[in-house]
């Protein structure tokens, strides 16, 4: 599998204006995916994260600058 992006890389899902960090990377029918840990409050981790997964076809590096600092 060849995945364009890594664990710990922090991505912005296109359709769903959100932010959040690479925990996996696994593929499922042929498709990249990544399971994402998407912060409670858009700017901080302080309040938690939600899993979630996204297709590689859906994100982008993330240039959230509050959340890279933490």
């Amino acid at each position: 599998m060849m995945a364009k992006f890594r664990i710990n890389d922090l991505l912005h899902h296109r359709q769903t204006n959100e932010d959040g960090r690479v925990n996996r990377v696994y593929e499922e029918d042929g498709v990249t995916v990544y399971e994402v840990a998407v912060p409670t409050d858009p700017t901080s981790w302080m309040l938690g994260a939600s899993e979630t997964h996204w297709r590689e076809d859906d994100v982008e590096i993330s240039r959230n600058e509050s959340l890279r600092r933490q």
